[in-house]
């Protein structure tokens, strides 16, 4: 499992608006082989934020920014966006769920 994490600062009174460009990536994500899921943590006091998307393996994270997918998408956010966006891959280590 390989994840995606890409950090951000919203421009003050765009969290929304990034939100629900962010909640409409979902169909979108779910044609790239190997995704496992998607999550957006914002900070609503400093108007910072980040994605983790969850992938099978690293190759098949690499190929959504080798298809140009990854790619295209970031300019989307912008004009929401205070400065560009920071972007690590990490290899899953532990993975807790309480189903």
């Amino acid at each position: 499992m390989y994840i995606r994490l890409v950090t951000v600062q919203v421009q003050l009174g765009k969290v929304d608006e990034a939100i629900a460009l962010y909640s409409s990536l979902e169909s979108e994500w779910k044609q790239h082989k190997g995704f496992l899921g998607a999550h957006l943590g914002i900070n609503r006091s400093t108007d910072e934020g980040f994605s983790a998307t969850i992938w099978e393996s690293l190759e098949e994270l690499q190929q959504t920014e080798a298809s140009g997918w990854y790619q295209d998408v970031l300019p989307r956010f912008g004009s929401m966006l205070t400065a560009p966006p920071e972007m690590d891959i990490y290899e899953g280590a532990v993975n807790i769920e309480n189903v």
